[in-house]
């Protein structure tokens, strides 16, 4: 029985110690703060101050990042309700995007686009890998207008037209983001049809001008903004250039700065947030024809294949703004859940180690277990 009593007062020494010490550091913060005038009644106050200048300075950030959130959230749920440009894989127009008169279908929606064909390049000199791909878009709309946009040309619409955006547009880190955003502009203010440089047109692209925007469907989510077609004056477009400012920021790499900023994560979030414009229609993988045999690319094909095949697209290998960044998100795209088993296997086993652990010095500092017979005679030892 002494034997209890003693380890009871044991643990009532401890939890003396422990408030004792909890004391402490309690006076010790409550002199330091003292040092700078504050007291104990103006510490909630000055903890909400703190919280409420970190969020503000934080706030676009966050902002952003829910938003990031929301729209990998939107492309689970809300894939079976995306509105596809001449779906169901047919080059025709659906008959749900005709004309209708009493019921009845009388022809085609009006065309919004204009024939207008836009590519951007440093200046009016292209390299010459990306010729070939150049002369197969011009061959399949010879009655269109053609524009190569320079970085000249670039400055000159956004100081002209849209003065407010030139310092976001002069501060971008990264030239892969202006031309990102010159898209969105040039789009906005004449219509038309923008083509990366390493597109192959393998047909007219007259039957998607009734559209008054397309972006194409990518993998593994979201939409591209390698290719892009749209009316001027588009509402989606509109909200592409006014947004552009909200998303300028450093988001920990290149890779994702861009796609995120001004690239194609950041068209596709803005397509979750404003989906419910009608006028925006997404490309099907099956007429983009990025997409192939698994993910390969096409490129440049014979007239033959080009009749069997019902992309509009053919793909060569740009992305020449990525670098070693951009591999190390690609390899975690292939081999993400495989590292995720890995981690949550590393996190399980250390779990097991410290619970174990600590069992065993929890059980070292309470002595050796005794049966109710040993425990019985060492008190009677320690009463005689």
């Amino acid at each position: 029985m002494a034997m209890r009593g003693s380890g009871s007062g044991g643990v009532g020494v401890n939890n003396s110690s422990s408030s004792s010490s909890s004391n402490s550091s309690n006076n010790s913060l409550s002199q330091a703060l003292s040092r700078f005038g504050f007291s104990r009644s103006m510490w909630l106050p000055l903890g909400m101050g703190v919280i409420l200048t970190v969020g503000l300075l934080c706030w676009p950030y966050l902002q952003c990042i829910s938003h990031i959130g929301y729209n990998y959230i939107y492309w689970v749920v809300a894939s079976g309700s995306i509105k596809y440009a001449a779906e169901n894989g047919s080059l025709a127009l659906p008959l749900s995007h005709s004309v209708m008169l009493n019921g009845s279908a009388i022809g085609p929606p009006p065309l919004l686009v204009p024939r207008l064909l836009h590519q951007t390049w440093r200046t009016a000199l292209l390299p010459e890998k990306w010729l070939e791909a150049q002369r197969s878009c011009l061959m399949q709309h010879p009655s269109w207008t053609y524009k190569l946009w320079t970085d000249d040309d670039a400055l000159r619409l956004i100081q002209s037209k849209y003065p407010w955006f030139l310092n976001t547009y002069l501060s971008y880190p990264f030239d892969i983001q202006r031309a990102d955003a010159l898209r969105y502009f040039v789009l906005y203010t004449y219509g038309g049809v923008y083509l990366d440089l390493d597109i192959v047109c393998l047909k007219p692209l007259d039957g998607l001008r009734h559209y008054s925007f397309i972006a194409p469907k990518t993998y593994p989510t979201g939409i591209s903004n390698d290719v892009l077609i749209s009316a001027p004056g588009d509402r989606f477009a509109h909200a592409l250039i006014t947004g552009l400012p909200t998303w300028s920021h450093w988001f920990a790499i290149k890779y994702l700065t861009v796609m995120f900023s001004t690239g194609p994560m950041y068209v596709s979030i803005q397509y979750s947030l404003f989906s419910k414009y009608a006028s925006v229609a997404l490309l099907p993988p099956a007429l983009y024809g990025k997409y192939k045999g698994g993910g390969k690319r096409s490129g440049l094909v014979s007239s033959s294949e080009a009749e069997a095949n019902p992309s509009y697209f053919g793909h060569l290998h740009g992305s020449s703004w990525h670098e070693k960044d951009a591999g190390l998100i690609f390899w975690l795209d292939k081999h993400g859940l495989s590292l995720l088993a890995v981690v949550v296997s590393g996190v399980a086993v250390a779990g097991l180690y410290l619970a174990y652990k600590r069992c065993s010095r929890s059980a070292g500092s309470n002595g050796p277990l005794l049966s109710p017979r040993q425990g019985i005679k060492r008190d009677e030892r320690s009463s005689a």
